[in-house]
C-alpha cells in the first residue's frame, strides 16, 4: 500500500482532516484529472476526525493506489517533501499556507478567507471561487501542463510569503493596528 512518489507528478495538500478544511474538494479534483488522463498522484498531509472518512471515499472511487494518506508529519519531513510536490492544492489552509508558499511549488486555492492575501490570481497561484472543486481542477490541469507558468507562480509565492511574514513587515503591521486603536478618539 506504499505509494512511491518519485519521478511522479503529484499533488499535495496539508491540513487538518476537519470538514471546514474541505479535503474531500482535494480528492474529487485528483479524480477529475485521473479521468481527464492526467498522471497526478495525491499526497494529503495531516490527520482529523474525518481521516477514516476521507480514506474510505479514496476507496470508493477506486483511488487508493494513487492518493496517500501519511497523517501528521514533522516539519522537517514536509519542508523536505513538498518541494518536490507538481502542485498544491489549498481549499482552506491556514498557516500551513505559509510553508507551502515556501516551498516553490505554485498553489491552487479558494478564493476564501484571508488565502488571497497569498495567492494573488496568476501572479503567485490561482484563485478560484470557493467551493468549486471543477474549477480547481482547471487551473491544476493548466499549471501541470504548463511548467513555465508553474515555475513562476512559485517563485512569486515564495518572494511574496517572505515579503508579508517578515518580522520588518509584521512589527510594522502590528504597530500601526496598535496606533489606531489608542488614537481611537
Amino acid at each position: 500500500n506504499k505509494l512511491n512518489l518519485y519521478n511522479k507528478k503529484f499533488i499535495s495538500t496539508i491540513a487538518r482532516l476537519e470538514p471546514m478544511k474541505y479535503v474531500e474538494h482535494v480528492i474529487y479534483t485528483i479524480e477529475e484529472l485521473r479521468k481527464r488522463k492526467v498522471d497526478v498522484y495525491g499526497l494529503i498531509i495531516g490527520d482529523g476526525s474525518l481521516r477514516s472518512e476521507f480514506e474510505n471515499l479514496v476507496y470508493s472511487k477506486g483511488l487508493t493506489e494513487f492518493i496517500k494518506f501519511p497523517g501528521n508529519c514533522t516539519q522537517d519531513w514536509i519542508a523536505k517533501v513538498l518541494p518536490n510536490a507538481s502542485l498544491i492544492l489549498s481549499p482552506h489552509m491556514g498557516r500551513a499556507l505559509t510553508e507551502a508558499a515556501l516551498s516553490h511549488v505554485p498553489i491552487v486555492g479558494y478564493d476564501y478567507d484571508w488565502q488571497r492575501e497569498v495567492l494573488i490570481n496568476n501572479e503567485t497561484g490561482f484563485l478560484v471561487e470557493h467551493q468549486d472543486w471543477r474549477a480547481m481542477a482547471d487551473q491544476s490541469q493548466i499549471l501541470l501542463n504548463d511548467e513555465d507558468l508553474s515555475k513562476k507562480l512559485g517563485v512569486n509565492a515564495r518572494e511574496h510569503i517572505i515579503n508579508i511574514m517578515s518580522p520588518d513587515t509584521l512589527n510594522a503591521h502590528e504597530k500601526k493596528y496598535y496606533e489606531m486603536l489608542i488614537n481611537k478618539d
